[in-house]
């Protein structure tokens, strides 16, 4: 254990003062370094927005932190800046809710949940980036590159496990919000049906499939309409690919950006596709408590509030 000064004007916070003395210093090492006790105010643990003053003794395990670096940067040879990039805005930026079991973030659209031949970088790629040394970040469902909202990401595998199944007995609520082109004709109702993969067009997609499907089931409730629009609930009982964007197609409501399910009308009203996964509710039976998170909506939805 030593000491160490930096060349900084107090007060300052704790992480701050930290990145003045290591340049190099991730958020993830700094949080381990933190939990660790290997930095110390006062001879005690602290948090990272704590705001040092001048008269704060800073006690450092120099030699682990700076191995850890080190270790880290030559690790990181192996991620893209942009991966590294997204790991920080996981933990930070995009994160709405943590707690012991999970942590959830607002996904912006655009950005894709798992690899593929064509996505140079994922929410996944970032997870096995934070998951080298001290995280054990696990996906438990997936929203699709275009769609914004909500994603689970559970925090070890026996979290991992009680969330699979309770996706996998209906014990997990999920809301979405979607703008679209048109009106239903009911303003509240159900839609099912048996749909799979149409492997057949340019484009992965889902079609009506009654002989090879399975069972896809929405309920949805109509919010507000203005003009050709509407605002649309959409409750998702089943988990299949693609099924709100071709629910809404069923309905003669394609929503509103949305590249493989729209109509020309409703793709040219939007850049962005508007399905944002805005509510979920886990049941108390998972964790032992009741947990009910919110994500804010985009900025590009706020025209059609």
């Amino acid at each position: 254990m030593i000491l160490l000064t930096a060349k900084v004007h107090f007060p300052i916070r704790l992480d701050r003062y930290l990145k003045n003395l290591y340049p190099d210093i991730t958020q993830g090492i700094l949080q381990k370094a933190l939990r660790s006790g290997w930095v110390k105010v006062n001879q005690k643990k602290s948090s990272a927005n704590l705001r040092l003053e001048n008269s704060d003794v800073i006690s450092i395990e120099d030699d682990k932190l700076k191995l850890k670096v080190s270790n880290d940067k030559n690790s990181n040879q192996l991620f893209s800046n942009s991966t590294i990039s997204l790991a920080n805005k996981i933990l930070n930026d995009y994160l709405i809710y943590e707690d012991e079991d999970i942590i959830a973030i607002n996904k912006p659209g655009g950005l894709a949940t798992q690899g593929g031949s064509k996505i140079s970088f994922s929410i996944n790629d970032s997870l096995n980036y934070l998951n080298q040394g001290w995280y054990d970040l696990r996906l438990v469902h997936r929203l699709d590159k275009e769609t914004s909202g909500i994603l689970l990401i559970a925090k070890n595998y026996l979290a991992s496990v009680k969330l699979t199944k309770a996706f996998e007995e209906k014990k997990i609520q999920k809301t979405y919000i979607a703008v679209t082109l048109g009106r239903p004709i009911k303003e509240t109702g159900e839609i099912s049906g048996l749909i799979g993969k149409n492997r057949n067009g340019m484009f992965e997609v889902v079609k009506d499939d009654i002989e090879n499907g399975k069972m896809a089931i929405t309920r949805y409730k109509l919010l507000k309409t203005f003009g050709d629009t509407s605002i649309i609930e959409f409750t998702p009982l089943t988990g299949r690919m693609h099924q709100l964007r071709f629910h809404a197609q069923s309905l003669n409501c394609p929503i509103i950006g949305d590249s493989k399910y729209g109509s020309l009308a409703s793709k040219a009203l939007s850049q962005n596709m508007l399905l944002h996964a805005k509510t979920i509710i886990l049941n108390p039976e998972i964790f032992g408590k009741d947990i009910k998170i919110e994500a804010d909506l985009p900025d590009y939805f706020m025209k059609y509030k």
